[in-house]
């Protein structure tokens, strides 16, 4: 298969970061916290995937259980009805995790997301500067406060 194939457009990766910012800033809005706040989202990016032609790899399907599974943190998209690797790879943090960021950079996947939902802004995009110089790991940092946009769109 063509890697081609597998990617997603830049328009659609700046759709799903605006789309994973405004997920999480309403999980800041109803004050969910810690371990169940990185469960809603893994699951409301599973539940996402369908909206970008993906699906939830199958061995993933662990993300709809009880919170305290052991092991979890990804979410890999692969796209539907073809085989092959992983299109997007996403990682959830509240603190800059030196593991987070070797699975993402040994992850295979077209695309890589690393949402930071955590305060230490400037640690964590100086943490990125410093090791993914390529820009390899696509960062999505959900802003600790609502904020709403005022874009027009033109």
């Amino acid at each position: 298969m063509d890697e081609s194939e597998l990617m997603l457009t830049e328009s659609a990766m700046s759709d799903l970061a605006a789309r994973i910012r405004v997920m999480g800033m309403n999980l800041n809005r109803l004050a969910v916290k810690g371990e169940e706040y990185s469960a809603r989202l893994r699951r409301q990016l599973a539940g996402m995937a369908e909206m970008f032609d993906c699906q939830l790899r199958r061995d993933e399907e662990w993300l709809f259980d009880d919170v305290g599974v052991p092991g979890g943190g990804d979410v890999i998209w692969v796209r539907k009805g073809k085989g092959g690797g992983a299109v997007v790879v996403f990682e959830i943090d509240a603190t800059v995790k030196v593991r987070s960021f070797q699975k993402l950079k040994a992850a295979t996947a077209l695309h890589k997301v690393w949402i930071y939902c955590g305060r230490d802004v400037w640690g964590f995009r100086t943490f990125l500067q410093k090791n993914d110089p390529g820009r390899e790991i696509m960062p999505v940092i959900v802003p600790t406060t609502f904020v709403p946009s005022f874009e027009d769109g033109s």
